[in-house]
């Protein structure tokens, strides 16, 4: 982003940026971010919400150095057997 529009970039913005690449968002930032979405909001209100939350520790979750994930289920998908002709349920 710096690259690109590099006095457009204010250091609290670069913060929340790399925040965001570096911690799972909360839900309730998602919740918020995708709410100004919908109604349309401007850049700089889109700014500015992500902003407040950081700033309020609500954007994203941080955890402590050396503290670990719990692993997590993403996606689970049952596997079985279909039976093959001549074969029945019970074998």
């Amino acid at each position: 982003l710096k690259a690109t529009a590099p006095l457009f970039v204010r250091d609290d913005l670069e913060r929340v940026i790399d925040d965001l690449y570096q911690h799972p968002l909360r839900s309730v930032a998602a919740d918020r971010i995708n709410r100004q979405l919908r109604t349309g909001a401007s850049d700089e209100d889109l700014a500015d919400a992500v902003l407040n939350l950081r700033k309020d520790r609500q954007l994203s979750l941080i955890r402590a150095e050396g503290e670990r994930d719990e692993p997590r289920i993403l996606c689970s998908l049952g596997l079985f057997d279909t039976p093959t002709e001549g074969q029945n349920h019970a074998d």
